[in-house]
């Protein structure tokens, strides 16, 4: 009996290893093995996270904080009521210096700066010139839907840019830096900083780096998300966008069918209004809709749904891409990655905003994967300067151009 059921569970396993193992990976990806072993870590997760006891959750959602470069000053604190943690150089004081302000992703519903705490110490570390670093956070959903992420951010960010003096913050050189959904805050509170008036007085931000950012949920067939949305590897899925899409807007995971369907968009409003503009795949350059995409059916959509929800997809606070106006906003640099199902995100708006007179620097990665960014920055810094992977090492280059 024991050798049977032995027998058993080493087919069980054997079967689940072969299942991984031959995952498909597209053909341009390097070490297609990383991602596999990405998915298995993502899928023992979703599994197991939700059974453990709250007290190990709790540890897991925020890791102790520790700092063992004798060269960084790290501080764990709260802005203005908006958890935050700063990281600045020893010895630098009596000096006002650049700053970066960080926004971490997860989907609007997972993460924190706490987990985001090893990378963004190794983004201070990286930096060859003293520099601020201060990784923001906000509430999460479904506890907390929009717009409370948002606004904490906002709040946050607003409060730093009102006491750059006594932090010690050179108020010329500020960026925002996010990735994914930290990207879709980053570019969201660079257009509440730049057009509401209530901000008008305070200093303006040097540039916004978006990472890999998602910006929008009024199409969810763009060329990025069909060709991509085949590859369970790929980190993020459409079911998974849409799980957090769902969270976001409605506090619960009932949309989930009807976006992953792309139907939550009322056919008129497809057809007729200014916004379908804002996502046009005309905009899209030819390259990246040679294969595996065909123009979605402007026909589908439920009109009650729509309904419900447009005030929320128009809104330029959940989606920037959706605001009209871009002109007047900082300098933009955009990371995407070829093999990312949020990849036309960032290249629509690299496209409006150039056509709205914003220098706006676009970089796709032909081989990139998402959070890729995160991957390589959570392991041990490399002996010499660079990571060895160029989306890595071209974004800690621009954010040394920015703060200069």
């Amino acid at each position: 009996m024991k050798k049977q059921i032995l027998l058993s569970a080493v087919g069980v396993i054997s079967a689940v290893v072969v299942y991984y193992a031959t995952l498909p990976v597209p053909e341009d990806i390097p070490k297609p093995n990383v991602l596999r072993v990405m998915t298995v870590f993502v899928d023992i997760v979703k599994v197991v996270f939700p059974l453990l006891p709250a007290s190990i959750r709790d540890i897991i959602d925020r890791p102790p904080i520790t700092n063992n470069n004798p060269g960084l000053n790290v501080t764990e604190t709260t802005i203005d009521g908006i958890p935050a943690i700063f990281y600045r150089p020893v010895g630098v004081d009596d000096q006002a210096l650049p700053a970066v302000i960080y926004i971490h992703g997860g989907g609007w519903i997972i993460g924190s700066i706490y987990q985001a705490h090893p990378m963004v110490t190794n983004v201070a570390l990286s930096l060859s010139r003293p520099t601020a670093v201060i990784s923001v956070g906000y509430r999460l959903a479904p506890k907390h839907k929009f717009p409370a992420a948002i606004d904490d951010v906002t709040r946050g960010i607003v409060w730093l840019l009102r006491h750059t003096e006594e932090l010690g913050i050179d108020k010329q050189r500020i960026v925002v830096f996010g990735e994914s959904a930290g990207g879709n805050l980053a570019a969201a509170v660079a257009q509440r900083l730049t057009f509401d008036v209530q901000y008008k007085d305070l200093p303006k931000l040097r540039a916004q780096v978006l990472m890999y950012p998602v910006l929008q949920m009024f199409d969810l067939k763009t060329p990025s998300y069909q060709q991509n949305g085949r590859y369970r590897t790929l980190i993020l899925s459409p079911v998974w966008m849409a799980q957090m899409f769902s969270n976001y807007v409605v506090g619960n995971e009932t949309l989930v069918p009807i976006l992953v369907n792309n139907e939550h968009i009322a056919p008129y409003a497809r057809a007729s209004t200014p916004y379908s503009k804002f996502v046009s795949h005309d905009l899209i350059p030819e390259e990246f809709k040679k294969e595996n995409y065909a123009p979605p059916d402007i026909n589908l959509g439920y009109d009650h749904v729509y309904n419900e929800i447009k005030d929320t997809v128009l809104n330029s606070d959940f989606a920037p891409l959706m605001r009209p106006v871009l002109e007047g906003l900082p300098e933009a640099y955009i990371v995407t990655c070829q093999f990312d199902v949020l990849r036309d995100d960032g290249i629509l708006y690299a496209k409006r905003l150039e056509q709205q007179n914003v220098k706006t620097t676009l970089r796709n990665y032909k081989t990139g994967f998402h959070s890729q960014f995160q991957f390589f920055l959570s392991q041990p810094l490399p002996e010499n300067s660079e990571f060895g992977n160029d989306l890595v090492d071209d974004t800690l280059k621009a954010l040394e151009e920015f703060t200069k």
